[in-house]
Parts: structure tokens; sequence; C-alpha cells
């Protein structure tokens, strides 16, 4: 018994190891399942967080894409806007610079335009500085000491030579010729930086009016032989837009150019007659027509028909287009004849067609003073007093 006791003793003592075995072992593997339990619950938690994390970023991608879809459309919107911005500025600064460049243009005519010229009340009367005549200020001041304030003054000068500008004096008529400055050179070119500079540098006083011409009577230069019609025009045309363009525009309304005529030329009894409207083809705001030249010996005076004188402010009318504005008699005059005592006839004569000039509307008037030719000067007071008359 003893050995079968010992050996169930023994073999209860093993189960009750075992089943400790076992117990120890489920409550291990036990603890281990609450353990897996659990870290399965906070897995499942962490993947439920991951999946809404997910579902946000997703959310957020999809919004984000929309959002760069909305901007890549206002980008392309903004880059034709911007492409058509920058055709609109180019077309713009193209326009600018058209209109820049015209409204420059605009400028330099309206520098070198004419204003309307003030209405003139009278016919301003004067002369050719007296004897030989000069170039000089003191010769010019002579036509205002002879004949009084308010004259013109009618001068010859030297190549270019800025015009005197006598005290008294209202308006001063400058002619330079042909001998001084031949044709060719004009037309050539090589006078132009010349002309350019006696216009740019004109200064008559206020209330002064100065007309320039080159080539007076370029008709009687033709018929001489000297040059072409066309040369004459194409160089009185020259010198009239060099003068235009360089005369400064605080003088411009007070300068005028001139293109004078012989008188015989609008004169249907002169064979010259019939080039007269050729000569409307010369630039100028001043066409004058010098009576003189004609010297009888016996009396009466020369006679220029009212028809002449009406057709020298015919040309004007007729050629506006050419810029005339003023018809005028730079020369006016005949010798004396011998027989008529102290002038009395020649004084009578002068007052006769000094009248018949202003009621036609002539600008100035200015008598041949010079002895170029005997007989012309004034030396008698009757001569002296009509013109100092009509000055009035």
């Amino acid at each position: 018994m003893t050995a079968w006791t010992e050996a169930l003793e023994v073999a209860s003592a093993h189960v009750d190891f075992v089943v400790d075995a076992l117990t120890t072992a489920r409550d291990t593997a036990q603890a281990a399942l609450t353990t897996a339990r659990a870290d399965l619950a906070a897995a499942e938690t962490a993947r439920a967080a991951a999946a809404a994390d997910a579902a946000d970023a997703w959310a957020a991608v999809q919004t984000l894409t929309l959002e760069r879809d909305g901007l890549a459309g206002q980008l392309a919107d903004a880059e034709a806007a911007l492409d058509q911005a920058q055709a609109t500025l180019t077309t713009t600064e193209a326009q600018v610079a058209t209109l820049t460049t015209r409204v420059a243009e605009l400028e330099t005519q309206l520098a070198h335009a004419i204003p309307p010229p003030p209405q003139q009340t009278r016919t301003i009367f004067g002369a050719c500085p007296g004897g030989s005549g000069g170039t000089s200020l003191t010769a010019a001041q002579t036509v205002v000491n002879k004949f009084g304030p308010g004259v013109c003054v009618r001068q010859f000068l030297g190549a270019w030579q800025q015009p005197n500008y006598p005290t008294g004096a209202t308006l001063v008529h400058v002619s330079y010729s042909k001998s001084a400055i031949p044709v060719a050179s004009v037309l050539s070119g090589s006078q132009d930086a010349a002309i350019a500079a006696l216009a740019a540098a004109l200064t008559p006083p206020p209330g002064v009016t100065v007309v320039l011409e080159y080539m007076h009577e370029a008709d009687k230069k033709v018929s001489d032989g000297y040059c072409t019609r066309a040369d004459a025009i194409a160089a009185k045309n020259r010198f009239y837009d060099l003068v235009r363009a360089n005369v400064p525009a605080t003088v411009a309304d007070r300068v005028l150019v001139a293109n004078t005529l012989t008188g015989w030329i609008f004169d249907t009894r002169s064979s010259a007659y019939g080039t007269l409207a050729e000569w409307g083809q010369c630039k100028a705001d001043i066409i004058g027509a010098d009576f003189d030249g004609v010297h009888p010996t016996v009396r009466p005076y020369p006679v220029f028909t009212a028809a002449a004188i009406a057709r020298v402010q015919q040309f004007a009318a007729d050629n506006a287009a050419r810029g005339y504005r003023h018809w005028a008699v730079p020369e006016f005059g005949a010798p004396l004849i011998v027989g008529d005592t102290n002038g009395l006839a020649r004084a009578a004569w002068i007052l006769d067609y000094g009248v018949q000039f202003a009621a036609a509307g002539a600008k100035y008037v200015a008598w041949f003073d010079y002895n170029t030719v005997p007989g012309y000067e004034t030396t008698n007071p009757a001569e002296v007093n009509a013109l100092k008359a009509l000055r009035v």
C-alpha cells in the first residue's frame, strides 16, 4: 500500500503541477489575449482616425485640385488678357508715335504760321534812300528824316545782310539781288544755311513789319535772258520756304516775303502781260508791282491804268493758296520832266496815283528816290510835301 500510496501521491502531485502549469499558461494566454484585444481596439481606433484623416486629406486634395483648375483657368484668362493688353499697348504706342510726330509737325507749322494780319487802316507811304542809296542804317534813316515818321523804307542790301530798322519807320522792305547771290547758288542749296540764319536772326522792333525779297522784278531778269522763268520761280520758292521755316514764332506775323514784278506785266498794252499767270506759281505773302521804269521826256507823266492796278489786286486773290495776302508798290516813280518848274506837275502826279493806290488797298508804296536814273530823286519841296501828305 505504501508503494501504491506513494505512487498515487506522486501522481497527484504531478497532476497538481500540471494543473498549476496549465492554469498559469491559461492566465498568461488570457492576459495576452486581453492585451491583444486592447491593441486591436487601439489599432482600429488608429485606423479609423487614419481613415478620417485620409478622407479629410482627399477632400483637401479635391478642393485644391478644383482651386488649381480654377486658378489655371484664371491664369489662362489673365495670360490671354495680358496678350490682348500687350497688343493694344503696341497699337497704342504706334498711334502715340504717329500722333507725336503729327503734333511735332503741327507745332512746327504753328511756330511758323502766319497769323491773320491786323486790319490796316491806311496805305504806308515812303521811299528808298535818296541819292546813291546805301546799305547802312544811316542811309535808311534818311528816309524817315526826309518824309517823317510812319513811313516805309525800301532798301537794297548786300548778300543776306540783316535789315536795318530806322527809328520812326513802320515797314522795311529789303531786297537781295542776283548780282550778290546768283540764282544757281540758291538752286543748288549752297545758300540754304545763310538764308535760314538770316530768317532766324530777324528782330523787327515792335510794331514794325519787315518784308524780304530775293531777286525783285524777276520777270525782267527772265526777259533779259539772265535765267529761265522756272529757275527764277524755283529760287524764289526756296527762299520763301526757308524764311518761313526758320523765322522766330515771336515775329512771324511781322515778317513777309514779297514777289515783285514789273508794273507793265499787269498792263494789257504790254507784250509781257501774257506771262502774268505763270508767276502765280511763285510763293509769297505780297505781290509787288513796280510802277516805274518809264522815262518820258515830255509831259504827261506815265499813265498806269486803273485796270492794271486792279489786276495786281486780282493776282493776290487768285493766288491766295500760294500765300498771297497783300499787294504793294515797292517802286513808284518817274524822272522829273524838263520844264516841270519846281516839280509841281510831278507832285500832282504823285498825289493822283498815291490816292489811287491807297483806294485800291495797297499795303505800302515806296517812291524810287535813288538817282541811278537822273531825275528820280525828289529834290523839290512840292514833291517831298506830296509824299508827306500821303503818309498821314
